[in-house]
């Protein structure tokens, strides 16, 4: 069963499951965030097994981030010209029968070539899930919706490492076979609820400027992460950041002159779209310590175990996933400007006391910080991505949707960036 919403003057409206559309987003975006954390926790597994060095092994990683960041902006823009529930749908098919074959991967590079082409099917999902989720929530629900969404995030988050665990003691090809039945999940119910939006634009799509954006993605990525191994000064390290600035500049200059630029930047132009894209991107680095301070701080300085330190750490997560759909329903009747402003406040303060953190902290001080973090982003993450979207024209939902979308993969790249050099240092 197939639900078919047409466009033209004639065209009746289809009743459709927005909650059942919802679970499909939802879904794809539980597994994509469990598969980000499963991994990492898998890696000295896979460098021993596949007897390869563990810098080797981050390769699997890094290819992984490399093909999202690069691809992210060219799949929300298909979304807007071909449909977003088409290209959402691939990226669930290609997603779901890559991390089967990733589990068969018996040598290091297979298991990056398929991790490569995952990332495609990664792509396709987050680029155009805010977008879905806008088309079918009005201004009435859709916070709620959103506050489900980042839910859904801080629970992936939270349940990876554990889940990845477990499953690496049994064995480590399990942590991509888990997603094989949480993606079939998603595709049938993508195939049966999601509408087949008709789209007859005749927008080309801009290859040169998904080229050269891909260049700045992967130069960048390169240089910073190769540039601790082999130092900044390093001629290659130096050609790397030439490179990426070039690239960048002139991706820029390509969306200003070109007709249908992969990137509107006319986006930027509204006042709300910006601020709010910034106020996310300055949230995500705020948060960046829970993935990197704090972990060092409770297995180095306290001396606490690795078990207990992760589990600590699950303050965070929770707080955020409960209180999200909460102030997202809050948004919904109320000033969603105001109830993010209160979430970024609590987030301010939280970070403000987390800062005077010493060695005779206790972890009841901690614990209250990393729960009012929680609190803090989760109010504040669920209106903000609402507000992200409600200026936005319809037909441009997927390309403002995946701009979002690279703002929280580049949060992902910082802090995995952060964590391979430490490892390359620890490796010395």
């Amino acid at each position: 069963m197939e639900h078919v919403v047409k466009k033209g003057e004639n065209a009746q409206e289809v009743k459709y499951n927005k909650w059942a559309i919802l679970f499909c987003v939802v879904t794809m975006t539980f597994m994509s965030c469990i598969d980000g954390s499963i991994v990492n926790v898998a890696l000295p597994k896979i460098s021993y097994d596949l007897n390869k060095p563990i810098l080797d092994t981050q390769w699997i990683v890094t290819t992984y981030l490399m093909v999202i960041s690069a691809l992210v902006l060219l799949c929300g823009r298909i979304g807007d010209i071909k449909g977003k529930c088409k290209v959402f749908k691939v990226g669930v098919l290609i997603f779901t029968i890559v991390s089967f074959f990733s589990g068969l991967s018996k040598t290091l590079t297979l298991l990056i070539v398929s991790r490569a082409i995952q990332g495609v099917g990664g792509s396709c999902a987050m680029a155009t899930g805010m977008g879905i989720i806008t088309a079918f929530f009005n201004e009435k629900e859709r916070g709620k919706a959103m506050g489900l969404s980042a839910s859904a995030v801080a629970m992936g988050v939270m349940v990876g490492p554990a889940l990845g665990g477990i499953l690496v003691s049994i064995r480590w090809d399990l942590i991509f076979w888990i997603n094989v039945p949480i993606g079939i999940i998603a595709f049938l119910f993508s195939m049966v609820y999601l509408p087949k939006m008709e789209r007859n634009s005749k927008e080309k799509i801009d290859i040169r400027g998904t080229i050269v954006f891909a260049i700045f993605i992967v130069s960048s990525m390169l240089s910073i992460t190769k540039g601790e191994v082999l130092g900044y000064t390093d001629k290659y390290i130096m050609l790397g950041f030439i490179v990426s600035i070039v690239s960048f500049t002139v991706f820029i200059y390509l969306q200003k002159t070109v007709e249908s630029p992969v990137l509107d930047l006319n986006l930027f132009k509204t006042k709300l779209f910006s601020l709010s894209i910034v106020c996310s991107a300055l949230s995500f680095l705020a948060i960046s310590s829970m993935n990197i301070i704090i972990p060092l701080y409770l297995e180095q300085a306290l001396q606490m175990s690795s078990l207990h330190a992760g589990l600590f750490l699950m303050i965070y997560p929770l707080c955020l996933s409960i209180v999200a759909p909460l102030s997202g329903s809050l948004s919904d009747r109320f000033n969603g400007r105001l109830i993010s402003l209160i979430g970024i406040s609590l987030l301010t303060v939280a970070l403000f006391f987390m800062g005077r953190i010493n060695i005779n902290s206790t972890l009841i001080y901690l614990g209250t910080c990393c729960a009012i973090m929680g609190v803090g982003n989760g109010i504040f993450k669920s209106t903000n991505n609402a507000l992200v979207m409600e200026k936005v024209p319809k037909h441009r939902l997927g390309i403002a949707g995946s701009v979002n979308s690279l703002v929280s993969i580049s949060y992902g790249l910082w802090v995995y960036i952060c964590n391979n050099n430490l490892i390359w240092k620890n490796e010395l």
